[in-house]
């Protein structure tokens, strides 16, 4: 089976990997990162389950003016789709040097990237 460097580069096939791949471009774009990890719960390998954060923009204002919120693994089997979205958002951000600046500087604005809302159900 051939995949595509699309799938290869954002589509995961387990939740661990999707939240490795989506770690690792939130690191790249300069995010500030949260990971609200389930305690006492793990999955079928032993990994820790979490809802990790991606925050860009004005990250310190609690109240900004405008907020993006995009949310990934609400319901479950969605979250891969949604995770990909995120990671190549993420890594687009991450190669445009000027743009990531440009939100940098942009007062009152914020966009937050919730990855994986439900991780049970990315589980087999």
């Amino acid at each position: 089976e051939h995949r595509s460097s699309m799938e290869e580069d954002y589509f995961a096939d387990t939740y661990q990997e999707a939240r490795e791949k989506f770690l690792k471009a939130a690191k790249a774009a300069g995010a500030k990162i949260e990971s609200l990890e389930l305690k006492g719960q793990k999955g079928p390998e032993g990994e820790t389950l979490a809802i990790d954060i991606a925050v860009l923009g004005d990250v310190n204002n609690s109240n900004p003016e405008s907020l993006l919120l995009h949310t990934s693994g609400v319901h479950g089997p969605e979250g891969f789709a949604g995770s990909a979205i995120q990671t190549w958002f993420l890594t687009q951000l991450a190669k445009n040097d000027e743009l990531r600046n440009e939100l940098g500087r942009k007062k009152g604005t914020k966009i937050a990237l919730v990855h994986a809302v439900n991780p049970y159900g990315y589980l087999p």
